[in-house]
């Protein structure tokens, strides 16, 4: 199982391209970048440019560029990168789509499929130029040879099962929020993906499993836990979110926290966040605990990307985590 990072966004670009470059020196696998308030595809080949091992991946880059504007764009970087850019891609959230990027978000999985459609079609279109006249995307004439049918590998972000059997079916992995818990990947997701790729005739055989992994760490372990009580807390904003926390039998907590929230009393909705959550949702304790905690996801996944809690932390704090979250996971 090999482990990465993600580099929160609240970094600013330099130092998240130096810390990048200390997980390489670190021995880290892959260093992750998100789309929220910053573009991934810059700080992805800012680090190539600095590194010679480490992977980079977005984590993930929104749909919300035309889908053949973003397969050059990865293409791109995985020919700069020579082959170390993994591609993790998903539909954000129904808020963002609808009031930053003026996306109708109704039927997400069909808008979906269609994209990886036009993403698969534009990296092979070379003797032949691609056409495609779909519900939500059309391209005529498509014709290109810079990239010579090489793509990076496609991680696609999903939760519910129907986007989980659209990743077996047409990408190359898939990448699990940090709402997910081991237990649920071994009984519901494994069993969803293996269920899909079958239908379609599929092989497995090379397809990854990555989790993004709540991790809070500190030699003082309450404060590590209350940290990671934050972002779970924090996380109930998105209805996707509470649904899994009341999957897990979390139903009473996740009302707590929903109702808190929309009160806009963020210290109880951290309160109504329970141990047993902190203990699901994530590894959070002392350097030997999550050393331990880690193990859990052994055979579950093939990679995990760690996530340091940002929420309600400054950033000399957010700093600090990171690179002891980085000292603890270093390669031996």
């Amino acid at each position: 199982m090999s482990i990465g990072m993600f580099i929160p966004e609240a970094m600013p670009s330099q130092e998240a391209v130096d810390f990048a470059v200390g997980l390489e020196d670190a021995g880290f696998d892959t260093a992750w970048f998100t789309e929220i308030d910053r573009d991934p595809f810059v700080r992805c080949a800012a680090t190539v440019a600095r590194t010679q091992r480490i992977k980079v991946a977005t984590g993930i880059a929104q749909w919300t560029r035309s889908p053949v504007a973003m397969a050059m764009a990865a293409a791109e970087l995985h020919q700069l990168s020579d082959g170390r850019f993994n591609f993790g891609l998903g539909a954000g959230t129904a808020q963002s789509n609808q009031a930053h990027h003026n996306i109708d978000f109704d039927r997400p999985v069909s808008r979906m499929a269609e994209y990886l459609q036009v993403l698969h079609g534009t990296w092979v279109a070379q003797s032949e130029p691609f056409e495609f006249l779909g519900e939500y995307f059309t391209v005529r004439g498509l014709h290109q040879t810079v990239f010579s049918g090489a793509r990076p590998p496609l991680f696609l972000a999903a939760v519910g099962d129907n986007m989980l059997r659209l990743a077996a079916r047409l990408a190359d992995g898939v990448l699990l929020n940090p709402s997910t818990s081991a237990p649920h990947v071994k009984t519901h997701v494994l069993p969803q993906v293996r269920a899909a790729a079958a239908q379609a005739g599929r092989s497995l055989d090379g397809f990854q499993r990555a989790v993004c992994l709540r991790a809070s760490v500190d030699t003082d372990r309450a404060l590590a836990r209350e940290r990671a009580r934050q972002g779970i807390a924090e996380y109930g904003r998105y209805p996707i979110h509470l649904a899994q926390y009341a999957r897990y039998g979390f139903g009473r907590e996740a009302e707590c926290i929903r109702d808190a929230l929309a009160k806009n009393d963020t210290p109880a909705a951290v309160a109504a966040v329970s141990d047993d959550m902190v203990d699901l949702l994530g590894i959070a304790g002392t350097p030997d605990e999550v050393r331990r905690a880690i193990r859990q996801w052994e055979g579950v996944v093939d990679s995990v990307a760690l996530m340091p809690p940002s929420h309600g932390l400054s950033l000399d704090e957010l700093r600090a985590n990171c690179w002891v979250l980085a000292d603890v996971f270093a390669a031996s």
